[in-house]
């Protein structure tokens, strides 16, 4: 089994089973926001799908004892989390800003 189709068998597992924070997007009349506060980690997962990007730093913050957040840009599957409510937002071609929603 190659190391992505394991990485998607892990993660529905944890999404199926386990208690893991969801995240919502933070939009207004369909407008898309992006924080634009420095981030805790950035990463580009470039060789992998917009999906199965996505997923990864959804799924990335989830396991990052400290994330809260995270913004995700489509084009380029760069994912920045950040450790901290944030107050700072710019409306970012292509980039969207995902919160953790409280339980």
């Amino acid at each position: 089994m190659n190391q992505l189709k394991l990485l998607m068998a892990i993660a529905q597992i944890q999404f199926s089973v386990a208690n893991i924070n969801c995240f919502q997007k933070f939009e207004e009349d369909n407008v898309s926001f992006c924080s634009c506060d420095p981030a805790i980690e950035d990463r580009s997962w470039s060789t992998f799908s917009f999906l199965e990007a996505l997923m990864l730093c959804s799924m990335r913050c989830s396991q990052t004892a400290s994330c809260v957040a995270y913004n995700f840009f489509n084009a380029t599957n760069q994912c920045q989390l950040f450790n901290q409510t944030l107050n700072k937002f710019s409306v970012v071609s292509g980039c969207q800003y995902y919160a953790k929603n409280d339980k």
